[in-house]
């Protein structure tokens, strides 16, 4: 009899590889056009280029968790995997924020020339990329072994 894990790890790996192909065949639409480069298809690519960052950890993290879960009990991987995990965990709702953010200024301060400007852009996206990376900071503060809980859900026996 099939287990029912196996059946629902290999669904979520088969989702994961689609939204990662059609990221890319829509990012490449975006990028190959000239007339695209706009500010809010920028932001667009940032979001699909979360998402894709997003789709390859977690596709990496599942299959490591089947083939290689040894991986997750060493400490200082454990904890650069823990790390990856919360910035891959946010990265999207992140983008979402920083595109409304920039919406937001766009139609609050529309007399402001500053708001029109790419820099603005460059702004917002580097901004959200930084914050990602310094709210998941403080896990490099943990003292104690964070291996257990998550990464034992994925073994599989």
């Amino acid at each position: 009899m099939v287990n029912i894990t196996y059946i629902l790890v290999i669904l979520e790996i088969i989702f994961l590889a689609l939204v990662l192909c059609l990221t890319t065949i829509y990012s490449i639409a975006i990028l190959s056009h000239r007339r695209f480069y706009h500010p809010n298809n920028m932001f667009i690519l940032n979001i699909y280029f979360t998402i894709m960052a997003s789709a390859i950890f977690f596709m990496t993290y599942i299959l490591s968790g089947i083939f290689d879960s040894r991986r997750f009990v060493i400490s200082d991987v454990c904890l650069i995997i823990y790390y990856t995990y919360c910035i891959a965990s946010i990265q999207i709702p992140f983008a979402f924020v920083a595109f409304t953010t920039y919406r937001f200024c766009l139609i609050l301060y529309h007399t402001r020339p500053f708001f029109r400007t790419n820099k603005w852009v460059i702004l917002c996206i580097g901004g959200q990329w930084i914050s990602e990376f310094v709210i998941s900071a403080p896990l490099f503060l943990l003292s104690h072994d964070v291996s257990g809980i998550h990464f034992r859900k994925l073994t599989i026996e």
